[in-house]
């Protein structure tokens, strides 16, 4: 469990900013991707915009991943809010790549009997011929057990040269998920027949909205209601659906928040620097120690933000109890436009 700068806990941003996009809520969009990339998680929250993208957007908007790519390497704070709100503000979304990414992870996953049986055929052939006959379930399977075996790279090659695409480098850990777009965009053109070639518009993020986002980062004023200032949006109500592998203990992130929340934010750079700042430092029983107490005095007097003492309604915010959702309400709820 990791605590961001106003100690949301980690996933639960992530699922929330996923939410907000497929929603199309920009404001909310921003603010959840400031408190990833104000808390210091600038490389895992790329990950995760790519992760979102290569999910929900691949299929209809391909020719946005160099562009995507390209305000990586500019490693700005315009960058990052401008490549949030162009996932935010597009029309076209699909959850193909989600859903095969997700099957993936399934622990009874079994391969149709026909290919059990082909026992000349190799791990990548019979991966080859799943994609021909658009047998998802199978290439779930050998994604799999190409990753336990270590031969992702091997498949990958074969898989390139069958349906005729690059794989781009960005990211070793963006690997799986890239092949799954590329295999997913190749059965949906064949079964659609046709795609439709959406522009790849950027929506670049303004001055202004740069500035609010300035200014939820700004710990001014009391820090007793700092909470309750800057937590502008509570985490989202539809984030309990299994395949987000959300299994959320509330009385134990409520224990960590209000008894060691210290600890916890430790694990994010932001909080890390400033504790070590005052020379603290984590001990064996999930606590912060400190030199002295005249030093965590210091550190308390800046960063104190008493998450134990606030009210209902801004503890609520980043602990609530969320709806334990079946995949087909889920879908409801974000509308996807295809």
């Amino acid at each position: 469990m990791r605590f961001t700068r106003y100690l949301y806990e980690v996933e639960d941003v992530k699922c929330s900013l996923t939410m907000s996009i497929l929603k199309s809520k920009l404001e909310e969009t921003l603010f959840w991707v400031g408190e990833l990339y104000y808390s210091e998680l600038e490389r895992e929250m790329w990950l995760f915009l790519y992760e979102i993208y290569y999910n929900f957007y691949y299929i209809f908007y391909s020719r946005l991943e160099r562009t995507i790519q390209k305000m990586q390497k500019e490693a700005s704070e315009i960058s990052v809010f401008t490549v949030a709100k162009t996932l935010c503000k597009l029309s076209h979304a699909t959850t193909h790549v989600f859903e095969l990414e997700k099957l993936t992870k399934l622990d009874e996953l079994d391969v149709n009997y026909i290919y059990k049986t082909s026992e000349k055929l190799n791990i990548g052939s019979k991966m080859l011929k799943s994609i021909k006959y658009h047998h998802i379930i199978n290439i779930a399977y050998y994604i799999k057990k190409a990753n336990k075996l270590d031969i992702l790279s091997e498949m990958e090659a074969q898989i390139s040269s069958y349906i005729n695409v690059k794989l781009p480098n960005i990211d070793e850990n963006l690997r799986k998920i890239i092949l799954l777009s590329r295999i997913s965009k190749s059965i949906y053109i064949k079964m659609v027949k046709s795609l439709k070639i959406v522009s790849k518009t950027i929506s670049q993020v303004t001055r202004e909205e740069i500035n609010k986002q300035h200014e939820i980062n700004k710990l001014d004023g009391s820090l007793y209601t700092m909470l309750e200032r800057k937590r502008i949006y509570e985490i989202d109500d539809d984030i309990g659906l299994t395949i987000f592998e959300r299994y959320i203990d509330n009385d134990e992130k409520q224990k960590n928040l209000w008894l060691n929340w210290e600890y916890f934010a430790y694990n994010v750079p932001i909080w890390k620097k400033r504790i070590e700042k005052y020379k603290g430092f984590p001990s064996e029983q999930q606590t912060i120690e400190f030199e002295n107490d005249d030093i965590a005095e210091e550190f308390y007097q800046c960063y104190s933000f008493d998450p134990d003492e606030q009210s209902s309604k801004t503890n609520n915010k980043a602990i609530k109890i969320v709806k334990q959702l079946q995949y087909s309400d889920w879908i409801d709820i974000i509308k996807l436009k295809q």
